[in-house]
């Protein structure tokens, strides 16, 4: 420091001494930075105090990089940051080992600086300067660039194509500090486009050729030894650091993966604070739900190593000492996230970083609101069982996006067996008593028993032997993890692995889930919304009531076709866990198929007449924004028959996916023919008279669109395809002998010229209406 000190001692400066010290020059708005720790690796992290407010591009306020293991290599009059390739390397004392395996791959360097003063004079012969003397370089420049790829980000997401704004950005000084083991310098970076912004900027942004965020650069020491890696067992579900190691033995494998987890020191607890911009009473559920991990830390034997706080007044969210919960705001809902900054050659976790949502709470309370409304006409509701619901909802997410940020991954399967994980992604349990609805246990009030297994798998003082031995005992206890690239898709094939689901058995608690529709439709209308409120708001509150069902059908469909499975690992003893795989028994896929196709029932998909005619148009100025409706074609009317659409479509993607249908084939009972066959029977039945019919007509319609699809999918099992064209030519010819009448007899005579015209060219078919797109659904 006494370098920088000397340099703008007759100057107006603001220096701070820290891991690497740094100094403000004003009068020539110049940050410069004081190195002495040349070829000494550390971690560098950017990241977004101030973001842009729109979901689909991201970019969020309290939004993390990847973490990077960097080094200030000096060369001649500059230095460079040079980013280690930590995903190759050689855990080996020997250097010339080590030194095969760096050159091996390339690097990257971030940045170069040019030397102002200080260190050893450059030798004239070109021979390297003395080592190790502190440097003075101009950093301005580096920090003020688009460090964390703002401009990347819009571009990909087609917002445009977009400049940064030198003379319009400048360093954030409030926040632009150093201590012993990190370093902070916050800017503010103005971004500009002479093209059309994108509507996603447009929607957000005050002036939308013109974004100005806020970006943050940390500096960090890396942690002290004494920390050791634990390797990843594949039946925890835990977030991991890959790397390949040159340094095994060439008889073994070369990848090796250890779990990300944060280092327990005594009487220094892991602490999570709140943003305190969260407002009551969301903050004090926060606190509760974040809260719940101490029972699990606890099991594990540490009784006092973890707490959560509410965030002190003046403290930077984005210092690397502090793990924060911050309380993100958007235009439209969108995910919460959980992650880390990690040491990538250890897996240790240094900061905790969640960014919950806020538009989330009220997601789940337009959920609530429609299954069991408050009592709207009371001057002042004693009770209000959606907003116990939501704010159940947003404990619970408290407690999983810390989960992520303790090294934790999605268990997919938890919510099968007892809602044994917050980890999962959780439906509502909408109980029926007496006739009518209880939210009462929509969501649980704790961890779950998977969680504190997982936890002391995590970091309880074990030895190898030990940690073995308590993931044999957990698997042997039922502790069923199903990760999230096997359950978030359609086309997964584990019956137990879903999102958004509920219950032990898939395919009953769809039964359930559509009496829970059907109890709430019935009691659906103008005791729904609040006086005053526009009538054409019920169609907002009406959208996720009559999909409801929507995650419960996908997680029943995946019995059909479905195949049991674990993660299992060779043990001395033999494979843990056991059986390793087993197809759904016939009959069971036999009821999820029945169960699932009763959903294409025009009676299932029918609306009451009364409902649908208090909906009008949307009211003047509430249209978009928060506001989500369905899609319709009779614009700006809504009918039954597009909301049909949305849910036959649903549960026909379900149905007719092609990997589902190749497994069906591949098993061999039943065949993907039978689902198919199914469908058509509830589909194309007898006509039933007036609105159901017209709802009849619609899900006939998409039924032919997902067959033809799937037969002329390059991308599907050829005898899938062979099937889905021969239930057309079978389909075509039930219709030309159906008898008709009215409208049937158009909709019948332009279906089989559908199908005909697509039997003989099915590389061009002709041009039919686009299925109307189903509205968004998760996150809920």
């Amino acid at each position: 420091m006494r370098l920088l000190t000397a340099l703008f001692l007759a100057l107006p400066v603001y220096a701070a001494d820290g891991f690497i010290p740094i100094t403000w020059d004003a009068q020539n708005g110049k940050l410069m930075m004081e190195i002495s720790r040349f070829e000494e690796e550390f971690l560098y992290q950017t990241g977004l105090p101030a973001g842009l407010g729109s979901n689909p591009v991201g970019l969020d306020r309290g939004e993390l990089s990847d973490t990077r293991l960097v080094k200030f290599v000096r060369v001649g009059p500059k230095v460079l940051l040079v980013q280690t390739n930590d995903r190759y390397r050689a855990t080996s004392n020997d250097p010339n080992e080590r030194r095969a395996v760096e050159e091996s791959f390339a690097q990257s360097i971030l940045g170069s600086f040019k030397i102002e003063s200080g260190g050893a004079p450059v030798p004239s012969s070109g021979a390297p300067p003395a080592p190790a003397a502190s440097v003075v370089v101009d950093a301005t420049s580096f920090f003020l660039r688009d460090g964390h790829g703002v401009i990347p980000r819009l571009r990909n997401t087609g917002q445009g194509t977009w400049t940064l704004d030198a003379e319009r950005s400048a360093f954030y000084l409030e926040r632009t500090k150093a201590f012993p083991k990190n370093t902070e310098v916050e800017v503010t970076l103005t971004f500009t486009t002479n093209d059309n912004p994108g509507p996603l900027v447009r929607s957000v942004a005050p002036t939308p050729s013109v974004i100005t965020v806020r970006q943050h650069h940390s500096f960090i020491e890396l942690p002290p030894p004494g920390f050791t890696p634990r390797a990843h067992d594949p039946r925890v579900g835990y977030i991991t650091v890959g790397f390949f190691d040159y340094a095994t033995p060439f008889t073994g494998p070369v990848e090796r993966r250890y779990i990300a987890r944060h280092r327990i020191t005594p009487g220094k607890p892991i602490v999570f604070y709140v943003d305190s911009g969260a407002p009551e009473p969301i903050r004090s559920a926060l606190v509760e739900g974040a809260s719940w991990w101490r029972e699990a830390f606890a099991a594990a034997g540490f009784p006092d190593a973890y707490e959560v706080k509410v965030l002190p007044d003046g403290v930077d969210p984005m210092d690397v000492r502090y793990n924060v919960i911050h309380w993100v705001h958007r235009s439209t809902r969108g995910w919460s996230y959980g992650e880390s900054i990690v040491d990538p050659r250890t897996g240790e976790i240094l900061k905790g970083n969640v960014r919950l949502g806020s538009l989330r709470i009220r997601q789940d309370y337009t959920i609530g609101t429609g299954l069991v409304p408050p009592d709207y006409t009371a001057l002042a509701p004693t009770e209000d069982a959606a907003a116990e619901l939501a704010l159940g909802r947003i404990r619970q997410l408290a407690a999983h996006e810390v989960g992520h940020t303790l090294g934790l991954d999605h268990n997919m399967a938890a919510s099968t067996y007892d809602r044994a994980s917050v980890m999962d992604y959780p439906a509502p349990m909408i109980e029926i008593k007496d006739g009518r609805l209880d939210l009462s246990n929509a969501y649980t009030k704790s961890i779950g028993a998977y969680d504190k297994w997982a936890i002391r798998y995590g970091y309880a003082d074990l030895s190898p032997q030990q940690l073995s031995a308590l993931v044999e005992e957990g698997v042997r206890n039922g502790m069923l993890f199903v990760k999230d690239s096997d359950a978030r898709s359609v086309s997964a094939a584990h019956p137990l692995g879903s999102v958004w689901d509920n219950g032990s058995d898939p395919v009953a608690m769809l039964r359930h889930e559509m009496e829970v529709r059907r109890i709430a439709l019935r009691d659906f209308g103008l005791r729904s919304i609040p006086v005053g409120t526009p009538l054409s708001m019920l169609e907002a509150k009406l959208l996720p009531l009559y999909l409801h069902h929507r995650y419960q059908v996908e997680a029943a469909a995946k019995s059909i076709g479905g195949v049991y499975f674990t993660y299992a690992v060779k043990t001395p003893s033999g494979v843990s866990p056991s059986p390793v795989r087993e197809v759904v028994p016939a009959a069971r896929q036999r009821d999820a198929i029945a169960a699932v196709v009763s959903t294409l029932e025009p009676e299932f998909l029918a609306l009451p007449d009364a409902l649908i005619d208090l909906i009008p148009p949307p009211a003047h100025a509430y249209e978009g924004g928060t506001i989500e409706l369905f899609n319709r074609r009779r614009d700006p009317i809504f009918t039954n028959e597009a909301a049909a659409a949305a849910a036959a479509s649903i549960t026909l993607s379900a149905l007719l996916d092609p990997l589902r249908a190749a497994r069906m084939n591949s098993f061999g009972q039943p065949p993907f023919s039978e689902a198919v066959d199914a469908a058509i029977r509830v589909v194309w039945r007898d006509s039933p008279p007036g609105r159901l019919g017209g709802i009849s007509r619609t899900v006939r319609s998409l039924l032919v669109t997902h067959l033809m699809s799937l037969a002329s999918n390059a991308s599907a099992d050829p005898q899938v395809r062979a099937v889905a064209s021969e239930s057309l030519r079978s389909l075509r010819a039930y219709i030309a002998a159906k008898p008709a009448s009215g409208i049937d007899v158009a909709h019948q005579r332009a279906t089989r010229d559908d199908i005909d015209r697509f039997l003989e060219r099915p590389d061009a078919p002709r041009k039919q209406s686009e299925p109307i797109a189903v509205p968004a659904g998760p996150p809920i």
